[in-house]
């Protein structure tokens, strides 16, 4: 409270130094990484409390004004919730081995998860946000992960030192209300866009289970539930669009389609393709599967191999003859 305005170049400093600095963190292999990566988000979600402050409104200018950084920066936010929850679905199906590490990650997930809440709720954003490339990542990994935990029927009321997935689940489910509220048009199409890992049945199950458990009321209950058919209208419709079969090994993971320059990733050694990893590659020098530093060159590199051309040519002649099949 008693900073001035005079000090406002010390705050822009101090605040782009820190996104870079979590940019920079993904260079590095190292667990103990996450906790620093934690203490970043909390940091800046306490100062941004506030929204009539000097620093929520120092904040607000640097998001306006770099929107690379800014891309960058919640797209390696996006990358981690999505590391997060896979460790953390992982380690509850073994969880009283990993009752410290279970604690960690589930902290450190509902502050991420916070943040991504926040930066949805503040409009310096929504430009940023709503465009296809964060908000594809993001509704993508989610449906993947809630796709993930009903599949696999892990409890997620099992109490474990009072930390479960079900309240992971609820701000899942709240976020996705927000992005809605404000702009349906957007979410909706993007949600059924998703015809991997959206399945109106999941979402169903999910918030039945929330809503007997007394975990939602039967308003939000209802008002997902409506929210759902509508994607599923989309969803059908995207489905038919892709003829509702196309082989998985056909398909880009990222953004589920047909492959149209499939390459191979020297990291993590899954298929993509071309133009999807380059735009990844324009904000985020990762693999984004394992998190490995990842540049183009690295990839024209791997692809080069004799042993990885013969492999790209095999699935480059699957994807004619499939497509041949349904001319």
């Amino acid at each position: 409270k008693e900073i001035s305005v005079i000090n406002s170049d010390i705050i822009t400093t101090f605040y782009l130094n820190i996104i870079n600095f979590y940019i920079d963190l993904d260079t590095y292999d190292d667990y103990s990484k996450n906790d620093t990566k934690y203490k970043i988000i909390y940091i800046i979600r306490l100062l941004n409390k506030n929204q009539n402050n000097i620093f929520s409104n120092i904040f607000n200018n640097i998001i306006q004004n770099n929107n690379n950084k800014t891309i960058k920066f919640l797209n390696s936010v996006i990358t981690d919730i999505n590391f997060y929850l896979e460790e953390l679905i992982l380690y509850l199906k073994n969880s009283e081995n990993y009752l410290l590490l279970i604690k960690t990650l589930y902290s450190i997930l509902i502050e991420t998860l916070n943040f991504m809440k926040f930066c949805f709720n503040n409009k310096s954003f929504h430009n940023i946000i709503f465009n296809d490339e964060i908000l594809i990542n993001f509704i993508n990994y989610i449906n993947l992960h809630i796709k993930n935990i009903i599949d696999l029927q892990i409890d997620i009321f099992n109490i474990t030192s009072n930390y479960n997935l079900s309240e992971v689940c609820l701000l899942m489910l709240d976020i996705y209300i927000t992005l809605n509220n404000i702009n349906s048009q957007k979410f909706i199409l993007i949600m059924s866009k998703d015809t991997r890992s959206f399945h109106i049945n999941i979402f169903q199950n999910l918030i039945k289970l929330l809503l007997d458990n007394n975990k939602i009321s039967n308003e939000t209950h209802d008002e997902f539930k409506l929210l759902l058919l509508k994607i599923k209208k989309i969803n059908d419709i995207e489905l038919q669009k892709n003829d509702e079969n196309i082989p998985e090994e056909l398909c880009d993971p990222l953004i589920n389609s047909l492959f149209v320059n499939p390459i191979i990733l020297p990291t993590s050694e899954i298929t993509v393709d071309l133009l999807v990893i380059k735009r990844h590659l324009l904000v985020n020098n990762t693999d984004p599967f394992n998190r490995n530093p990842l540049t183009i060159e690295d990839i024209e590199e791997y692809n080069k191999k004799p042993d990885i051309i013969k492999k790209i040519n095999e699935l480059k002649i699957k994807i004619k003859n499939y497509k041949e099949s349904i001319s």
